[in-house]
């Protein structure tokens, strides 16, 4: 048996070439029952529902609070929103727009 997931971390140094990554990870955790703490930066500013500045007292101040935190509820609501606005039988139609542009 996997151990549980209860918060999946995704930090991500600001830059060029990180901000054209995708929220894989977001979608990932949210997926599997885990709330996600990610980095403040794009790609996860428009989707992730906790960010953190990237400082080191930000992230020991996040981690530290995602430890005792009762994730089930924000995990839920991450799930619900991958579902709706992420998932490919959801969206067929913008890959169908998209493929015949």
């Amino acid at each position: 048996d996997a151990l549980p997931i209860y918060v999946g971390v995704a930090p991500l140094l600001e830059g060029e070439f990180n901000q054209y990554k995708s929220c894989i990870k977001f979608y990932e955790y949210a997926l599997n029952g885990a709330a996600t703490l990610a980095s403040r930066v794009q790609p996860y500013t428009e989707e992730v529902f906790r960010t953190v500045r990237n400082t080191t007292a930000a992230w020991t101040d996040a981690l530290i609070e995602a430890a005792s935190m009762d994730h089930t509820a924000v995990a839920r609501q991450e799930r619900e929103w991958v579902l709706a606005n992420r998932n490919m039988e959801t969206n067929v139609a913008l890959w169908e727009k998209a493929y015949a542009a």
